[in-house]
């Protein structure tokens, strides 16, 4: 609930009712208001709040009376940014107390080509989609409302809508008591220690085995340019080559130890594969690869030769 004093007046709102949803669609035909028509049994309870808190309010009357709109996007965050009608922008979906704040970083960004401070959260190009459907919409719209004011963790994945995509192995993760964040729409489960849940392992000969781990840390450009020049050369002395060694022993690490726990753990079974039955998985990979190269191709890059130079990297800098 909330108070705000008008003149001589008060006005009380209440969000302890179930979302009232309105399709943008039809704010037309409403009049372009963001006033809808009373429902008195939505309000009956936080009314009834209002007075135990304020009971001069018993003594009242309410002479202004009214439905307002709440407008959500999807994940909470503003929309910003251009769109894909080239000089069009964005800048909407954000409180009111945001918008000097906002309207500074927009404009940094339609000036210089880079707002100033990191914007990846309410980038208009952020959205996957099915993000972008209706229902989906909708959904998010409404348990947005449902939540604006509940004390929700950082880390606390979305309740709904939920089982969006699913792995051929969903079931199974299911079984295993597996606890699931969405990521993509996808339903991931998080560090779960996989080696303390299965028996079976197979172990891939030679190096890279079937993939390969990659790591990067970014920084906002503008950002960094507005650095004092000690802060950058500190960036500058742990980046590049100093992170990859970085990142890459720990990764060499953590898989050593999880395979020194496998092989000491009792009841586990440990096979491993040929050269050549690698070789058939690999190759059952490539459309995977081939279909990557066309999506980067239709964005104007060159997926072989990015593909070419990764590859090189990786036997530059294998040590296995």
């Amino acid at each position: 609930m909330y108070f705000r004093q008008h003149g001589d007046c008060y006005g009380v709102g209440s969000y302890r009712h179930v979302p009232l949803m309105v399709d943008p669609r039809d704010l037309g035909q409403l009049g372009q208001t963001a006033k809808l028509p009373f429902s008195p049994e939505h309000f009956a309870s936080g009314w009834e709040s209002a007075t135990e808190l304020i009971p001069a309010l018993q003594k009242t009357e309410i002479v202004t009376r009214f439905n307002g709109m709440f407008a959500f996007t999807i994940d909470g965050y503003p929309v910003m940014g251009e769109t894909s009608v080239k000089g069009l922008w964005s800048c909407i979906g954000l409180w009111l107390t945001h918008a000097g704040g906002a309207a500074k970083q927009i404009a940094e960004w339609m000036t210089s080509g880079a707002p100033s401070i990191d914007l990846r959260e309410a980038d208009i190009t952020r959205f996957q989609q099915h993000q972008l459907s209706r229902s989906y919409v909708a959904e998010r719209a409404a348990q947005n409302y449902r939540e604006v004011y509940d004390l929700i963790h950082p880390l606390q994945p979305i309740a709904r809508p939920r089982n969006l995509r699913l792995s051929p192995f969903h079931p199974r993760l299911v079984e295993q008591g597996g606890y699931f964040f969405q990521s993509g729409g996808w339903e991931v489960v998080p560090a779960i220690k996989l080696q303390e849940l299965v028996k079976f392992h197979t172990e891939i000969p030679g190096s890279p085995t079937l993939y390969t781990a990659g790591f990067f840390l970014a920084m906002n450009k503008a950002k960094y340019e507005g650095l004092s020049a000690d802060l950058k050369a500190a960036i500058d002395k742990n980046s590049g080559m100093k992170f990859a060694e970085l990142a890459g022993n720990m990764w060499d690490d953590a898989g050593k130890t999880v395979s020194e726990m496998v092989k000491a753990r009792s009841g586990n079974t440990i096979g491993s594969i040929s050269e050549d039955e690698k070789a058939k998985w690999v190759k059952a990979t490539e459309p995977v690869i081939e279909n990557w190269i066309k999506q980067v191709k239709d964005k104007g890059l060159d997926g072989n030769k990015l593909l070419e130079q990764a590859r090189a990297l990786v036997a530059k800098h294998d040590k296995a």
